[in-house]
């Protein structure tokens, strides 16, 4: 089997096949003479990576020079005016339920500018609605941090239980 390079057909004559086997035969002029061929082979591979390395770091500095260049223009807008668009995002009848899918907290998932925001907005964390039948130990967490994110702002907590559940 010849190793031969695909992209630009380098590579003679030496083959893995005529690698000596039988190492008492050969004389060692005709194993340095190999040795040599593959040494000036392996030479010409490591170039040809080295290009390639090259040109694929190339192409990933152009990429990212253009994406660092991408602005984003909701990022621009003052913490004020991003603010009052976060608390549009609550439900009209107030009640938050607390979903990593829903404002307030999937807010906090964007990017760390917007959780910067989200987060001391008093609001948005006044208003709790939680349904206790489920209530995950994750949740319980998350609410034990939900309230002190209001601060002085006015508190509202609606606890639910499931209509499906019978109280005995």
């Amino acid at each position: 089997m010849a190793i031969v390079c695909e992209k630009c057909g380098n590579g003679g004559t030496t083959s893995i096949d005529s690698i000596p086997e039988s190492r008492g035969r050969d004389t060692s002029a005709d194993q340095r003479a190999a040795l040599a061929k593959l040494e000036v082979e392996i030479v010409q591979f490591k170039t040809y990576a080295e290009g390639q390395i090259s040109a694929l770091e190339e192409k990933r500095r152009v990429i990212l020079e253009c994406l660092n260049a991408v602005v984003y223009p909701i990022l621009t807008l003052p913490p004020e005016i991003t603010s009052r668009i976060f608390v549009h995002c609550l439900p009209d009848h107030g009640r938050v339920r607390p979903s990593l899918h829903c404002a307030p907290l999937v807010l906090t998932q964007i990017c760390g500018h917007w959780r910067a925001v989200a987060l001391s907005i008093c609001e948005l964390w006044s208003s709790l609605d939680v349904d206790i039948d489920v209530l995950w130990p994750d949740d319980l967490l998350r609410l034990r941090a939900w309230f002190p994110r209001a601060k002085d702002y006015p508190l509202s907590l609606t606890v639910r239980q499931s209509k499906y559940r019978q109280v005995f």
